[in-house]
């Protein structure tokens, strides 16, 4: 099957980490290092991710 080309307008980055690192998951200005109009990606421990995904399913 021939793909379709489509323009990405944007783009959402996400961090799963295996285990919760506070500060850094809350404040990734201290880890990582971007453009002024760039987002910073989210980032969430697996169990917490794994929290809200069976939260979703719930509703």
């Amino acid at each position: 099957m021939p793909s379709k080309k489509r323009n990405i307008s944007e783009v959402w980055s996400i961090v799963v980490t295996d285990f919760k690192y506070g500060v850094i998951q809350t404040n990734l200005s201290k880890l990582l290092e971007k453009d002024k109009e760039a987002l910073y990606p989210w980032s969430i421990c697996i169990d917490d991710l794994e929290a809200l995904f069976i939260l979703m399913e719930r509703c």
